[in-house]
């Protein structure tokens, strides 16, 4: 991002020293497009950065798309747990067997077959045939202590919605 507003700085005081008109107009072309190169930029810093799972209330919110967030029920999950898969070598790579990639799972109930699929921005995870698999690289470091700690909370908010439903009867 520095270099970005370095760049744009830069022709920023060019566009002051031109004198010719047409010179100035693709200065300022040139300007505008760095600009929205950058605007672009933080706004795909802010979108990535996001949680890809939140608990909320009775719901799971789960964000594998820049612009969608799907909401699952508690009932339609099942549990969480650690995966990998083997992403294949880059073309012209050597190396045998490409690099795996640690990946968290979210099992969603065979019942529930209107969450089984979803779309999805693929770098980020997939989420088909009833398991929502999320790529290590673009999500908060996977642990052990990370998928207890998310099936801790996928419990007590099952537990605290069976005790309000009971009370609510």
């Amino acid at each position: 991002m520095a270099v970005v507003a370095t760049l744009l700085l830069g022709l920023l005081v060019v566009l002051g020293l031109l004198a010719r008109s047409w010179l100035r107009q693709a200065g300022w072309g040139a300007w505008l497009a760095g600009g929205g190169v950058a605007v672009a930029g933080v706004c795909g810093v802010l979108v990535s950065s996001r949680a890809r799972i939140v608990l909320d209330g009775g719901r799971v919110v789960v964000r594998l798309r820049p612009a969608g967030v799907e909401s699952v029920p508690l009932e339609a999950v099942e549990c969480f747990f650690l995966g990998s898969r083997l992403e294949p070598a880059p073309p012209g790579d050597h190396r045998t067997g490409g690099e795996r990639v640690r990946t968290l799972v979210m099992r969603i109930a065979e019942r529930a077959v209107e969450f089984a699929d979803r779309p999805t921005l693929v770098p980020w995870g997939r989420w088909e045939e009833g398991s929502v698999t999320f790529d290590g690289r673009w999500c908060e470091p996977l642990s052990v202590d990370l998928v207890r700690r998310l099936n801790r909370q996928l419990a007590a908010a099952k537990r605290a919605r069976a005790v309000a439903e009971g009370e609510g009867t």
